[in-house]
């Protein structure tokens, strides 16, 4: 019997783990998946006409973004009114929209359509990194560093963009590898379709470009904008509202968000309580601890992984306390920091990194730990 090669493994062990977290949480809402969801009655955005029936609904709480993603899977193309209460995650298209192909247009099929998407986008997106890995000569075990990722799992758990999005960030950048700038471009573009904050990283590209004098690589690489652009405008004249402003307001004064977390702690209660609120603490020094190995690596060697490595942290320092006030928020919102951290390290080998790999699977197990055993099991009905 053929022995299964190192990835097969890596991404075997990839699925069963979320296959486990699945079962985990499932199992604490009677094995209904629409618990992902994340629905809470003291939304503005429950609408009970495109609830379907026995869908999980979060008492005494607001819920969280994955309701968003739902309600724009339910309607992509925006045919009705209601979506006039869900603004903010349309300019988000392509995650939704795939849900609502994967699921046939039919409501009571997007709780299991929107989790397929998501680890179906980590598996893939695990397969390119690491084929980018192999290429640099380097185990493909480096590759759990993102696939099991602390921001990966708070997406999963949550129905979010976040895996999605870097899946198709790490395609892109494959085919940048093999100096295949059409398809960059192309993927780049899904992945701005996927999450606004893709922009940096394409500018990023774009800009390394530009300066190494490949100036029709930069062009080209700019046309990756031209659909997001042409969605932007076609969602305003379906709402009236151009969606990206709204997250214009996520930036602040540096360390602002930080600082008015710990002034905001409250270490009022049990110690689950405290752990949550405190757990933003680590992850926090964790950054800073990046930011500091990015700067160094960049005075070395201005590559094009070490630029989005320090971009893509140093625009953390800028986040609102909003992002800042939870662990499932700033993780997920600052993840693309894992996959260039170890871009970065596949092409420098320097020894600080691994100080931060080791960082990352302790972020891993603080995850694992909150799934079991902090996180609550938060009172429900059924719509």
């Amino acid at each position: 019997m053929k022995k299964l090669s190192s990835l097969s493994k890596l991404l075997l062990i990839t699925f069963l783990f979320y296959l486990i977290i699945v079962g985990i949480i499932a199992s604490r809402y009677d094995f209904n998946l629409s618990c992902f969801i994340n629905f809470g009655e003291r939304s503005s955005l429950i609408t009970k006409k495109l609830v379907p029936q026995n869908f999980v609904i979060m008492e005494n709480t607001s819920g969280y973004d994955g309701q968003a993603y739902y309600y724009a899977a339910s309607d992509p193309f925006i045919r009705t009114d209601f979506h006039r209460i869900d603004l903010k995650k349309y300019h988000r298209f392509l995650y939704p929209f795939l849900a609502h192909i994967f699921a046939f247009g039919k409501k009571n099929l997007l709780p299991y359509s929107l989790l397929i998407i998501n680890i179906l986008a980590i598996l893939i997106g695990t397969l390119f990194l690491c084929f980018l890995l192999k290429k640099r000569g380097l185990s493909v075990w480096y590759g759990l560093i993102y696939s099991l990722g602390v921001g990966n799992i708070v997406a999963f758990q949550y129905n979010l963009t976040t895996p999605l999005f870097l899946c198709l960030i790490l395609i892109g950048i494959y085919f940048y590898e093999t100096k295949k700038i059409g398809s960059t471009a192309f993927f780049f573009s899904l992945a701005l379709l996927t999450r606004e904050t893709a922009v940096l990283i394409i500018l990023v590209f774009l800009v390394y470009e530009f300066f190494k004098k490949r100036y029709s690589n930069s062009l080209v690489i700019t046309l990756s904008l031209i659909p997001f652009i042409i969605l932007q405008i076609f969602i305003y004249q379906r709402l009236g509202k151009i969606p990206i402003l709204g997250s214009s307001g996520h930036l602040v004064l540096p360390f602002a968000g930080i600082l008015q977390k710990i002034n905001n702690l409250d270490l009022q209660g049990g110690i689950k309580h405290i752990l949550r609120e405190t757990s933003i603490i680590p992850y926090f020094c964790y950054v800073m601890l990046v930011l500091a190995v990015s700067v160094k690596k960049l005075l070395k060697n201005r590559n094009v992984y070490n630029w989005n490595l320090f971009i893509q942290v140093f625009i953390s320092i800028f986040l609102c306390f909003p992002i800042w006030e939870e662990f499932a928020a700033i993780t997920r919102t600052t993840f693309a920091i894992f996959p260039f951290m170890i871009l970065s390290y596949a092409k420098d080998r320097d020894k600080l990194s691994k100080y931060l790999f080791i960082g990352a699977g302790l972020l891993t197990i603080a995850a694992i730990i909150r799934i079991l055993f902090i996180s609550p099991t938060q009172p429900y009905y059924l719509s």
